[in-house]
């Protein structure tokens, strides 16, 4: 998997395409996607990360919620992803 920005975008495209058969699947994110494509390093629990952006960006709690529980089955659906329990954090 390679996280890029290019010229302002930035992209997650996986190392193999999974379920797509033969096509390649570029992942886009914008840049609240990006601060938790970034905060999904394992350190910290959703919880947490949830803390975080909430500190940062000038959203409500059940929006961003909402926002991130979408992202993050979007991106395990198409296998960016895969949901583990860490009990390290």
């Amino acid at each position: 998997m390679a996280f890029r920005e290019l010229e302002g975008v930035f992209l997650i495209v996986p190392s193999s395409s999974g379920n797509m058969g033969d096509k390649i699947l570029y992942y886009t994110l914008n840049e609240v996607a990006k601060d938790i494509w970034i905060g999904l390093d394992g350190s910290k629990t959703l919880h947490e990360l949830e803390e975080d952006l909430l500190a940062i960006y000038d959203v409500g709690r059940e929006e961003m919620v909402n926002d991130m529980r979408e992202l993050l089955n979007d991106m395990e659906e198409k296998g960016v992803i895969v949901k583990v329990d860490n009990p390290n954090v």
